[in-house]
């Protein structure tokens, strides 16, 4: 599903989360967000971020925080793709220290953050993104980016 959603192939991606035995992989409690993610990585951006809107509004009702730190990745991958590199580093940077639900996720993190590094390219933007990152906690990066919206849909 992830390998299918990186390659930017949406549909089989969805088709085959739509496949899995949500008791066997942990996707009973939150399918949505795994939607979410496979929409960010291969499909449009905006209807990841109104997937993300609702499933923050569904995780802070389950006070579910462990979906922090994955939240805050998504919108690390969105921002890549929109072209918002620095944005995307200093996202990546919070996520990293947020925990998350399985190892893949911190793998997932790092591996983007490496790509987004290698296309932004200038040193000292590098490094203010990084210092950024670092200073910023995930959740003052969902309360700008998903709760303001959340609360106004």
């Amino acid at each position: 599903m992830i390998v299918e959603a990186q390659l930017g192939r949406l549909d089989p991606a969805l088709a085959l989360l739509q496949e899995l035995d949500p008791s066997a992989v942990g996707l009973a409690q939150h399918p949505k967000g795994y939607e979410a993610f496979v929409v960010a990585m291969a499909g449009d951006p905006e209807q990841a971020r109104r997937i993300a809107v609702s499933f923050i509004a569904e995780v802070d009702r389950a006070s579910d925080v462990i979906w922090h730190g994955e939240l805050v990745l998504l919108l690390g991958i969105l921002a890549l793709r929109t072209g918002d590199t620095a944005t995307a580093i200093t996202y990546f940077e919070a996520a990293k220290r947020a925990p998350m639900f399985f190892p893949f996720w911190y793998a997932l993190t790092h591996r983007y953050s490496a790509q987004a590094r290698s296309s932004l390219g200038e040193a000292d933007e590098i490094a203010a993104a990084i210092e950024l990152g670092k200073s910023m906690s995930v959740e003052t990066i969902l309360d700008r980016e998903l709760r303001v919206r959340a609360t106004s849909a």
